[in-house]
């Protein structure tokens, strides 16, 4: 049976966007100026769940032009939490790496390395130790996860497993994520710190490269086995060399291997790659 459309008071539900295991995602216009936002809505069996109001208070602490911005929240007719955030109409990168796939058609390197350069700068906000001394770990960065606007800009978005490190601490062990894009220590269930969103972003690097999943496999064993292996395929022929050592330098299997945010927006590599694009 088809999804009900929220009834909000002072919006307009225009059309659903998408479901997922925490609820709905809706478009909504705002009566008083006609603002299109996102609407996310919660399921009935997750509202009590500490990962709603952590995701609220994640995003009420970010403010940077590559993260979905939320603009607050409501209830509707049935008190059901729904979250107001920047509605992107470019879609998702996910969908967009499936269109190239089958059209047979590869994503240029010039639109890669812009992606690239914006997902930096988005997760670069997060690991910055905020007002309160403490970093977010997205821990779920993926493509379905990469939002885009009417021009293609990146919006980093969907903070539900997200973890901000308490204080005096610098590794978590709590275990979140999707595999295919699970860094080796977070699967391990060992500790782990920010380089696994460096990870994260290795793999979605990548897969905008070869259009599947970097660390594809039939089953969980299989992909868990790549996982822990570093053992992923080579870049086709067209791309460059500057692209093969960005991502080898994020799918480091020693998380102290791994270059760190702040490294990989100085790199030479990515400041001689985007050196066309306004900062």
């Amino acid at each position: 049976m088809a999804q009900s459309y929220p009834k909000i008071m002072g919006y307009r539900i225009k059309d659903e966007l998408g479901n997922g295991s925490f609820g709905y995602c809706f478009v909504a216009q705002r009566e008083a100026d006609n603002e299109i936002l996102a609407l996310k809505q919660f399921r009935r069996e997750h509202l009590d769940s500490d990962c709603v109001a952590k995701e609220m208070d994640l995003l009420m602490g970010l403010n940077h032009t590559n993260i979905v911005k939320y603009y607050g929240h409501a209830f509707d007719s049935n008190n059901m939490l729904c979250l107001l955030m920047e509605y992107c109409q470019g879609g998702d990168l996910n969908k967009y790496i499936e269109r190239k796939f089958k059209d047979g058609s590869f994503i240029t390197e010039e639109f890669i390395w812009k992606a690239f350069h914006q997902l930096v700068l988005a997760l670069r906000e997060c690991h910055s130790r905020n007002r309160f001394g403490r970093i977010i770990l997205h821990r779920d960065l993926k493509p379905a996860n990469v939002f885009f606007d009417k021009d293609m800009n990146v919006k980093l978005g969907d903070f539900g497993s997200s973890r901000m490190l308490p204080f005096n601490r610098d590794t978590t062990a709590t275990f979140a994520g999707t595999l295919f894009y699970m860094s080796p220590e977070q699967m391990s269930y060992a500790p782990y710190d920010e380089k696994c969103d460096i990870w994260s972003l290795g793999c979605t690097v990548h897969e905008m490269c070869v259009r599947k999943p970097t660390f594809f496999g039939l089953t969980d064993v299989d992909v868990a086995a790549k996982i822990r292996n570093a053992n992923y395929p080579t870049l086709p022929d067209k791309y460059s060399i500057d692209l093969r050592r960005a991502i080898s330098s994020m799918l480091q299997l020693l998380p102290n291997d791994r270059c760190s945010i702040e490294q990989l927006a100085a790199c030479p590599l990515m400041q001689r790659n985007i050196s066309r694009e306004k900062m």
